[in-house]
């Protein structure tokens, strides 16, 4: 059986001090920026990282620990196949596991919810904050509440796609199979985020043992494909939208998201919420929108450090994007884990 640990108390209270140690290069600013592969979970801005968010913003995420929060909160949730390391990494912060795997029931409005709450917050205090003209890429967001929106329609979407030099034939796809409004709320946000499924087979005196199956249906885990699709192909950016400790600070994050909550919006015009669905959605939007104030100016002097992963879980992270992907690699899995692709 699972042991209750501190995981979460951690998460809520801990902001890291900036921090240093990055291969450096000057910026055209004047100040250093982190080039290639660095070992801090905030590297100092410079308009030279490409996609970066405006300067203002991107310190504000890094004093309150918004990374290491973002990164704890992914990897929590594949705890039992994100990799050996990572396990260990979370298994010190004294806590296995968060109560809610990626794919389980459950899981679907969670994802929802953190991430709305994070767009709420950013808004509230950043939406007027200008885009220098210099850090607009090809995104071409304006204001950061623009940023927020992200490509918040199917083509605005392709068309970044295209400019990525990526096929969007998967996406038009998935498009037209998320908006299946019959669902429950919880359906939605699991056929949005992942392809992971926790199966029926579940032995209730060992919550440990996990047997996971695979949506195959068209469509099914769009989030994580987005993800993988505007990844650095280099694996250079120190901001990249496959590292959940760094990519809250890349634009990219952020025009994946705003099409995320923009079909989450469509989906609330054309569905009414039960009584247990509205329960179910007002305790986790008002636990995550707690979560983002203790991660502000709100609290802070009731702020704590946490300790920045070591570079060795950082790097298992980004392998092959384990943070943002459909499946699994068969030799990430937990010895308890059972999965019909790896046998």
């Amino acid at each position: 059986m699972r042991t209750t640990g501190k995981l979460i108390s951690l998460a809520l209270a801990g902001v890291l001090a900036a921090s240093a140690g990055c291969a450096t290069q000057e910026g055209d600013d004047g100040d250093p920026y982190c080039e290639g592969k660095c070992d801090s979970d905030a590297p100092r801005w410079s308009s030279r990282i490409q996609n970066i968010i405006p300067k203002e913003v991107h310190e504000y995420l890094a004093k309150y620990q918004w990374g290491t929060y973002h990164l704890i909160f992914h990897m929590s949730r594949r705890w039992f196949i994100a990799g050996q390391r990572t396990r260990d990494w979370l298994d010190g912060l004294h806590e296995q596991y968060a109560d809610l795997q990626e794919g389980d029931p459950g899981s679907g409005l969670e994802f929802l919810a953190m991430h709305r709450a994070m767009i709420e917050h950013l808004r509230d205090k950043f939406a007027d904050v200008e885009v220098p003209s210099n850090i607009q890429d090809g995104a071409g967001f304006k204001t950061m509440g623009e940023v927020l929106d992200g490509w918040n329609t199917d083509e605005k979407m392709i068309k970044m796609i295209e400019d990525h030099g990526g096929d969007p034939t998967e996406f038009k796809a998935a498009a037209l199979a998320v908006r299946d409004w019959t669902r429950s709320e919880d359906d939605f946000g699991l056929f949005l985020q992942t392809t992971l499924r926790l199966s029926r087979m579940v032995d209730e005196n060992d919550t440990e043992k996990r047997f996971y199956d695979q949506d195959e249906s068209g469509g099914a885990g769009i989030h994580n494909t987005l993800h993988g699709i505007f990844s650095d192909p280099s694996g250079t950016s120190p901001i990249d939208v496959g590292d959940p400790g760094t990519n809250l600070s890349n634009q990219l994050f952020w025009g994946i998201h705003g099409w995320v909550e923009a079909r989450w919006e469509e989906y609330e015009a054309h569905h009414t919420r039960t009584a247990d669905e509205q329960e179910a959605y007002d305790h986790q939007i008002d636990r995550f929108r707690l979560h983002m104030q203790l991660h502000s100016d709100f609290h802070e002097e009731h702020q704590e450090q946490l300790p920045i992963p070591p570079p060795a879980v950082k790097d298992e992270v980004k392998a092959g994007n384990k943070a943002f992907r459909n499946g699994a690699n068969c030799d990430d899995l937990d010895s308890t884990v059972e999965m019909p692709s790896c046998t």
